[in-house]
């Protein structure tokens, strides 16, 4: 594997998390441990923002720093996303960016999409419309649910998957979901399972 083209050593790369990445330093290969540093500061996340009936969207660097959309796009050939949030609180700031629901369709979708990591780290959805993201088998480490028309397919995929530590349930869901959160707290390295607004009560 050491003669491997470098293209190819990144491509790798970019479907590995951080720490992953991190071992590759001790492979005695320069092809391999090409890059690992420049890796970690293009991890972003991505905040999507309703505000005044209009949307808003912002990134932000490994360190959780909102940076210019000109930065980001700088990095996108080795760019990765490791959680996206839709969210209700609009934050005001001169590195914000209005978007249009075309352009999110059509542009900002895909790039999702293309730069989301294979296993990324948070879903925080809390407002708009999740049918149109599709975000494959992934599973998230962290998530944060409300209810809509394809929540209880990434609601199921996540309760099945043993790689989901930490699940929130916001607001109204039908009542039969309980028994997918008993399920959830079953698994093996759950940390947190949190219902916000419900009227029933998960027990084991």
């Amino acid at each position: 594997m050491n003669s491997v083209p470098l293209i190819f050593s990144l491509a790798v790369q970019a479907h590995l998390k951080l720490d992953e990445i991190e071992t590759l330093n001790h492979v005695d290969s320069e092809t391999w441990q090409k890059d690992p540093e420049t890796h970690k500061s293009e991890i972003f996340d991505l905040k999507l923002y309703m505000g005044v009936g209009k949307w808003f969207f912002y990134f932000r660097n490994s360190d959780c720093v909102p940076v210019s959309f000109e930065f980001a796009m700088a990095k996108q050939a080795t760019l990765r996303l490791r959680g996206v949030s839709l969210v209700r609180e609009f934050e005001s700031h001169h590195l914000i960016r209005e978007i249009s629901p075309d352009q999110i369709e059509n542009r900002l979708l895909p790039f999702i999409q293309e730069h989301l990591e294979s296993r990324p780290e948070y879903l925080n959805y809390c407002k708009g419309d999740l049918s149109k993201f599709d975000f494959g088998s992934r599973v998230f480490d962290s998530l944060d649910l409300h209810f809509n028309e394809v929540s209880l397919e990434i609601l199921s995929r996540h309760v099945k998957s043993k790689r989901c530590r930490r699940l929130s349930v916001v607001l109204s869901w039908p009542n039969e979901i309980k028994w997918q959160l008993v399920e959830f707290l079953k698994k093996p390295g759950v940390e947190s399972l949190q219902t916000v607004f419900h009227w029933f009560k998960v027990t084991i």
